[in-house]
């Protein structure tokens, strides 16, 4: 495994380029278009992380998971992303990866769409 990094100015230029680049797919009519629902987006996404936080704090109180690898299982969004990071961490990868991708699984088993027609 390779644990060499990247120099610190080198990685402040790539974490501003794809800023950058993402930002570049911005404009003032997708703006205008979104902010009608971007409070109640905001809420969701505040309710969601703060639901999230909460269900890790139970499972580390519980005391079979350590607070990273609860922590780190339970947020929503970027499971790659943070399986990756639990390991830097001093989190259980094994665990952090088998409960991102249950919520994962759970959600996308209770989503479903309504029948059009």
């Amino acid at each position: 495994m390779v644990r060499d990094r990247l120099p610190a100015p080198a990685n402040r230029v790539s974490q501003a380029l794809v800023g950058a680049l993402m930002g570049s797919y911005l404009t003032p009519s997708a703006l205008v278009s979104a902010a009608p629902v971007a409070l109640p987006l905001t809420v969701v996404t505040a309710a969601t992380i703060a639901l999230s936080l909460v269900v890790a704090w139970f499972l580390a109180r519980g005391g079979r998971i350590s607070r990273p690898s609860a922590v780190l299982g339970m947020v929503p969004g970027g499971s790659a992303a943070i399986v990756t990071c639990a390991d830097e961490l001093k989190a259980d990868v094994r665990l952090v990866a088998f409960t991102q991708y249950l919520r994962v699984g759970l959600v996308a088993t209770t989503a479903h769409s309504r029948p059009t027609g």
